[in-house]
């Protein structure tokens, strides 16, 4: 195991595409009308893996609600 973070990215703005073989996530920053978008990092995976991906951050999003609301 690398101990070593991984290097961070700051994004807010996204965009999916998919095929039949493999989705692509790509993540970008987004300031100004005249900056426009600049995509900044491109990860492709498997469906299956995407699945994985959608179902944890289904579950880290409602743990973060429920904590704002004082329910953990």
């Amino acid at each position: 195991t690398d101990p070593k973070p991984p290097e961070s990215l700051y994004s807010n703005c996204f965009n999916v595409a998919h095929s039949a073989t493999e989705f692509l996530l790509d993540f970008g920053q987004y300031y100004s009308e005249q900056e426009g978008i600049r995509y900044l990092l491109r990860v492709i995976m498997v469906p299956a893996h995407a699945r994985a991906l959608l179902n944890l951050l289904q579950t880290a999003v409602e743990e973060c609600e429920a904590a704002r609301r004082g329910e953990r």
